[in-house]
Parts: structure tokens; C-alpha cells; sequence
């Protein structure tokens, strides 16, 4: 669950996240320490009985916990509110700190995956100077996402392209500019995206909409 949204803390969420895994069978939760919802997506993952390694968690260390030894210890409180063993994938939420918070948060990301905390690592909200800064630090471990804003109105195609060619999955959020991920209907509209297929003429309007629309939090040039 996902789409540029987060949903409310309480039990609103653990009822959502309850249902959209035992009735839907929604696999992917996608959250973040900002959100302020991961005690409550533990509870409700808790409460559906089903095992942690057949439900997939993307989380984020948010920017005031950048840093080495921050990054660690955020990371180690959302295991704690997740109420989870490892997390499957975390982000560093944004690269608003800085290069130096930047560079000290995806060590201490490494670091976690070394440990078992963490299965895979990843960023958001990265530009290309900020990928290309990240891959001349060498890292032993290369994100495998970026998960940043595309839609329409802001394709990002030169980040795309820089993340292709160096093998970095793009995940994209806020897919169509704004949603609410907390409305049973629109939970399952959500799941059968999959059902239709675009025309390539409508492809190409699509692909001619781009006016760098940011609806979500955008890279900032630090």
C-alpha cells in the first residue's frame, strides 16, 4: 500500500492495513517514520496472522534522523514500532540534510544490512546529482530503488534514464498526483491496474503533458 498518501495514525490504520491484507491480499506496505503510522501498520500485520517474509515493508529514515549513528538508531526504533524482525526495504526519505548526512545515512544503511536489520536499501526523492554523488563514494551495496514523484505531469525522464543505466529500480509514488489509500474502494480499484492496457497514441499525449508538476516532496538542489 502506497500511493504518495499516508494514512492516519490509530486504529483507522490498523483496520485498513487488517483488511487490505486478509480480505485483498495487498503484500507490499510501504511506509515511513514521517508518517507516524508504523506502530499502528505493526499492530494490524500482528492482527492479520499472516508471517513477515510473505508481507514485503518499505520504510524511511526521515531527515532529521540523517546521520550515521541516527540512521542506525531510527532504523532500530522502526523495527521496534513494526513490531518486525528485519525490514524488507529503507529509504533514505530525502536528500534535503545535505552531502555529508547523505553519505553518513547510506553507510549506516550498508551497515544495517550487514547486521540482518535490513534486506534491501534504497533512496527517494534523489535527483541525478545526487545518485551520481552516492556512486562516488563506491558503495559495497547499490541502492535498488529510487522511489520518487511520476505522473504525467512530471515524468522525470532524465532520472529514469540515469537509474536505468545504472540498474537502480525507479518506484514511482503519487502516480496520479494525489490520492486517499484509505478508502476500501479505492484499495481495490488500486489492485486491478493491471487490467487494461494504454494505446501507444495515447501513450504519446500522455508522454507530452510533463510541466514538472511536483504534488509530493520534491528534491531540493543541497
Amino acid at each position: 500500500m502506497g500511493d504518495g498518501t499516508e494514512a492516519p495514525q490509530g486504529e483507522t490504520t490498523q483496520n485498513v492495513i487488517l483488511w487490505a491484507l486478509e480480505v485483498i491480499r495487498y503484500r507490499h506496505i510501504d511506509t515511513a517514520s514521517r508518517y507516524g503510522n508504523e506502530e499502528d501498520i505493526g499492530i494490524g500485520i500482528i492482527k492479520s496472522g499472516i508471517p513477515q517474509d510473505q508481507i514485503f515493508i518499505t520504510t524511511k529514515i526521515w531527515d532529521m534522523d540523517q546521520g550515521y549513528e541516527s540512521t542506525i538508531m531510527a532504523a532500530e526504533t522502526s523495527l521496534s514500532k513494526l513490531q518486525t524482525s528485519y525490514i524488507d526495504l529503507l529509504l533514505i526519505h530525502s536528500p534535503r540534510p545535505g552531502s555529508q548526512k547523505r553519505i553518513e545515512s547510506y553507510r549506516a544503511l550498508q551497515e544495517l544490512v550487514k547486521r540482518g536489520n535490513v534486506r534491501s536499501i534504497g533512496v527517494s526523492n534523489y535527483a541525478v546529482k545526487h545518485l551520481k554523488e552516492l556512486m562516488e563514494t563506491n558503495p559495497e551495496i547499490i541502492p535498488v530503488v529510487n522511489q520518487i514523484e511520476v505522473h504525467p505531469w512530471n515524468n522525470r525522464k532524465e532520472i529514469i534514464s540515469h537509474c536505468t543505466e545504472h540498474k537502480i529500480i525507479v518506484e514511482a509514488f503519487s502516480p496520479l498526483t494525489r490520492g486517499k489509500n484509505i478508502n476500501k474502494i479505492h484499495i481495490i480499484d488500486n489492485i486491478k491496474v493491471y487490467g487494461f492496457v494504454i494505446e501507444e497514441e495515447d501513450m504519446k499525449i500522455l508522454d507530452n503533458l510533463d510541466e514538472y508538476l511536483v504534488a509530493g516532496v520534491a528534491e531540493r538542489n543541497e
